[in-house]
This record gives C-alpha cells, sequence and structure tokens, in this order.
C-alpha cells in the first residue's frame, strides 16, 4: 500500500495496482497519508464520492468499465 500512496508513484503504475486488486472504492484518511504524499484530487480516474472532516472515498472510474 504504501507504493500505491507515495507521491513518486506513477499514475499508470497505481492504475494497474487497482485493475490488479479489484478496487472500486478508495479510502483516503489520516493512516493512508501516513503510506505516502499521493493527492487523490488529482486523479482524475478516482470521482468524490464521500467527504467529512479529514477522510474521503472515491469511486474507481478506470477505463473498461471499472
Amino acid at each position: 500500500m504504501a507504493r500505491f500512496f507515495a507521491a513518486d508513484t506513477p499514475d499508470d503504475v497505481r492504475r494497474a495496482m487497482l485493475r490488479e486488486w479489484q478496487v472500486a472504492w478508495l479510502f483516503h484518511g489520516p493512516g493512508e497519508r501516513t503510506l505516502g504524499d499521493f493527492d487523490p484530487t488529482a486523479a482524475p480516474w478516482l470521482v468524490p464520492v464521500f467527504r467529512t472532516g479529514g477522510v474521503a472515498v472515491y469511486r474507481v472510474a478506470l477505463e473498461g468499465g471499472r
């Protein structure tokens, strides 16, 4: 998980991880921020669906319906 959230991980690698793990939703909160500086708001393939306080939930919107 640390590799996914690391700021220097390329987006194509992140998307490949999400496909491989068949992830449909991404939770981003304080624990995830300790793993790295990835900014999910900058990823067009993550659609924000819920936000409160310091946590957010994103729907993973990769091509091919995932």
